[in-house]
């Protein structure tokens, strides 16, 4: 009798595991950071990360993310809307091309005011 088949579990790539790279936006004293996989990258799940470091001001956070939307080449994959920030989704990548990770954040600044910002990270399929 043979053993029975299991299927292989996807490669996970996070980047609060190994080599991530990071873009940083400032919103007023607050700061945004965009951590995904960085280097060569294999198919299998990506993870995207957004984090923010608020400061407080007399004691209320200044700044309020509404919703995050991760996109990958340009294409909506998953949309958060409160914490934590992240995204897991599938990818078949053709080695040798370049993609874009990038995370569109909406702010709520001060009652009335919502401002938006895109951080953009890129990396490459392995051969």
């Amino acid at each position: 009798m043979l053993p029975p088949v299991f299927p292989t579990a996807p490669t996970v790539f996070d980047p609060a595991r190994g080599p991530f790279a990071s873009t940083r936006a400032r919103v007023g004293n607050d700061v945004l950071t965009l951590s995904t996989p960085s280097g060569c990258v294999r198919p299998g799940v990506i993870v995207a990360r957004l984090e923010i470091r608020s400061r407080r001001n007399n004691g209320h956070v200044v700044i309020k993310v509404r919703k995050v939307q991760f996109r990958y080449d340009g294409r909506l994959v998953k949309t958060r809307t409160r914490k934590p920030f992240a995204a897991r989704f599938p990818v078949t990548l053709t080695p040798g091309s370049r993609h874009v990770l990038s995370a569109h954040v909406i702010i709520k600044t001060r009652p009335g005011i919502r401002r938006t910002r895109t951080l953009h990270n890129t990396f490459t399929a392995c051969p």
